[in-house]
């Protein structure tokens, strides 16, 4: 081992921790995100220096929220007073760095979308942030949370090419992520992972000409809906997804924004699932009914959903 490269590492990681305390201690309340750009950290340290300030903060030495915002580790201010236009149900949309289903979400409210590399791709507000160390303050509740954690461990792909065990299981991380900020929650992910499945949608069962499974974990009862089965003639794969252009997979997935078309083939959720989905879960808490009026649908209590979900 070369101790004399181990070191100077570490002392890389040191340095730029030192680097925004200092900054963060000349004030008594920052972001998370001014005080790394002004200690001008580069990407590799900045994750470091982000979990250092919220250690100090659960120790009383900093204080890092911002009056009035749910939200203070962001590169925007984030505002959830009314919008013109949207819906008034407020989501969270989380594993989101493209959110392309944000697109659809926000055709139902405001939908705070966060990711690692979020980038300004619709109409969802986008925030940089680590999921392990979400910046929502902690007695917050949307109205809906809906999560994408990364399905790879569980991917064909990677039983075919790769190793399992080398990537994380964040399902768990998803879920309580969902319990603590969101009065319902979506779950996302492969038919394979462990989710305490609620419903298995096929882009097939919507009459799109893709074979594509996902399987989803709600904390609301959801319906499967009735099967309208494409043309298997025209069918296609993500597998093969180069074999069609971009404008094709956007049109196929019913989507419009500026998404690569990698996001639109692999990962993106088509628009009539989460469609489907957020006529469920309007439909069973009560937010949605003809001429305006509210639907006259089952309302669970917390131990009847999570013994539903838990199998019990």
């Amino acid at each position: 081992m070369d101790y004399s490269t181990d070191m100077t590492s570490v002392s890389a990681r040191v340095q730029a921790v030192d680097a925004a305390i200092r900054v963060a201690s000349r004030s008594a309340e920052f972001r998370v995100s001014d005080v790394l750009d002004e200690a001008n950290l580069p990407d590799s340290k900045r994750r470091t220096a982000a979990r250092a300030l919220s250690d100090l903060e659960e120790l009383g030495r900093v204080q890092q929220r911002k009056p009035q915002s749910p939200i203070w580790d962001s590169n925007i201010v984030v505002n959830l007073s009314g919008v013109e236009g949207r819906g008034d149900l407020e989501i969270l949309h989380v594993f989101a760095d493209r959110g392309v289903e944000s697109e659809v979400l926000t055709s139902y409210g405001r939908v705070v979308r966060i990711g690692w590399n979020a980038r300004d791709t619709n109409q969802s507000e986008p925030v940089k942030a680590d999921a392990h160390h979400l910046p929502v303050q902690p007695d917050y509740e949307f109205d809906l949370v809906v999560l994408h954690p990364p399905c790879t461990k569980w991917s064909d792909m990677t039983s075919i090419s790769g190793d399992a065990d080398e990537h994380p299981n964040l399902i768990p991380l998803a879920r309580e992520i969902g319990e603590q900020y969101g009065k319902e929650y979506i779950i996302e992910n492969k038919p394979r992972a462990p989710l305490n499945i609620s419903v298995k949608l096929d882009a097939r069962m919507f009459g799109i000409p893709l074979a594509y499974e996902r399987a989803f974990e709600t904390s609301f009862e959801v319906e499967n809906p009735p099967e309208q089965r494409s043309d298997v003639s025209n069918e296609c794969s993500p597998y093969f997804y180069s074999d069609r252009s971009r404008e094709w997979w956007a049109s196929t997935k019913g989507y419009s924004g500026p998404y690569t078309k990698t996001a639109l083939a692999k990962n993106a959720v088509p628009a009539a699932c989460m469609r489907w989905l957020m006529r469920q879960f309007l439909s069973s808490t009560n937010h949605a009914g003809r001429d305006g009026e509210p639907v006259q649908g089952h309302s669970e209590t917390k131990t009847a959903k999570q013994s539903r979900l838990s199998g019990i």
